[in-house]
């Protein structure tokens, strides 16, 4: 069985590798348009979270 769950901070990296070497349409499909904009950065992740996180707060 597949579980998710929230990423975690020393998986940011991860995330930027799967997406070396691909281009803009590739990070699209995974991520849409809205979320994160090409390239991705480890700082983009960082917000990401960071925005999710102060929603579950409020």
């Amino acid at each position: 069985m597949i579980g998710i769950k929230p990423v975690e901070e020393d998986s940011y990296q991860k995330i930027i590798e799967w997406n070396e070497g691909k281009g803009e349409d590739y990070l699209y499909q995974w991520a849409g348009h809205k979320v994160y904009y090409y390239p991705i950065s480890v700082e983009q992740v960082k917000m990401r979270v960071n925005e999710k996180e102060l929603r579950k707060v409020n």
